[in-house]
């Protein structure tokens, strides 16, 4: 299991906006936040890439860039939310958390707090069986 913030440096798994198909959305670091202590570089999309239809098109990158340049194609509302995973990493590692079987404590404290800053809707017991239904099926639709 890689560490719990190497998805975002991956590809990003988007809808084509053309055929609506699997893509792939290329990634590059987009500037870095936090402290010295507790830096981190967030990543941005900057080209979709279609293998189904042939679409390519570059994503501008700005210092303010927000995700509506692409959807992700592991996403759906849940109970009045947005419940999402930027590619299959991503998916594998929220079923490792909600289900337990990677304890929040085997985790470094950086790492545990990016599990704290999780919205409290899915982090609750109630609603772990249903998260966890869909993730697995995401982890399903992508084989």
């Amino acid at each position: 299991m890689p560490l719990p913030l190497d998805y975002y440096s991956q590809d990003y798994d988007v809808v084509c906006p053309k055929c609506a198909a699997k893509a792939v959305a290329k990634t590059a670091p987009l500037g870095t936040k936090g402290t010295y202590r507790e830096c981190l570089v967030k990543y941005v999309a900057t080209r979709i890439l279609c293998p189904s239809c042939g679409f390519s098109r570059d994503v501008p990158t700005q210092q303010g860039q927000n995700d509506e340049d692409y959807t992700f194609w592991y996403a759906c509302e849940f109970k009045g939310h947005r419940l999402w995973a930027v590619n299959l990493l991503h998916v594998r590692f929220l079923i490792s958390v909600i289900s337990g079987e990677l304890s929040e404590k085997a985790l470094s404290l950086y790492h545990q707090s990016v599990i704290e800053s999780w919205p409290t809707w899915l982090k609750l017991a109630k609603n772990r069986d249903e998260v966890l239904r869909i993730l697995r099926q995401w982890g399903r639709k992508s084989v």
